[in-house]
């Protein structure tokens, strides 16, 4: 899923440390995900899409 950091954080995941700058788009694991929202560290990003008569968000 991909994410926006809203914090400098840094986490240990599958053998590998992993460094994330404020402001920074990554590509995260679901498994892993709901841990970081909890704690405020990032956010969701949510795809806008327009349409002629409408806009869809996901």
């Amino acid at each position: 899923m991909k994410v926006k950091a809203l914090k400098d954080f840094g986490y240990f995941y599958k053998g590998f440390n992993y460094v994330v700058k404020e402001g920074q788009e990554i590509e995260i694991d679901d498994k892993i995900i709901q841990g970081f929202i909890r704690d405020g560290l990032i956010e969701e990003i949510k795809e806008v899409k327009e349409t002629k008569n409408k806009k869809e968000v996901r």
